[in-house]
């Protein structure tokens, strides 16, 4: 929540960043997205711990769709497709 708050700060004049920065931070403050942080909200913040191994990995999966979308929104620019396949071509196994 930090960073999604320094990233407002920063870029809050940005036309197109600055909507998504706001959007991803009021999210990230909601029941759901909490859970992806091992936590939940009582009346503060306590440790969230997953019944099922099915919601360990929905948890991860969450988490990590939710950080990519922070790093999206978080890049100055959204890349150049050329660019996006040249590096593929260059980090396979």
């Amino acid at each position: 929540m930090d960073l999604l708050q320094s990233l407002w700060l920063s870029r809050s004049s940005d036309a197109i960043a600055g909507p998504e920065i706001r959007h991803l931070h009021e999210e990230g403050s909601n029941p759901e997205t909490l859970k992806l942080f091992g936590l939940c909200r009582t009346n503060e913040l306590v440790a969230y711990n997953p019944n099922t191994d099915d919601e360990v990995l929905d948890c991860q999966e969450g988490l990590t769709r939710f950080l990519i979308r922070v790093m999206e929104t978080a890049a100055q620019t959204k890349g150049d497709s050329s660019l996006q396949s040249s590096s593929r071509s260059t980090l396979s196994c």
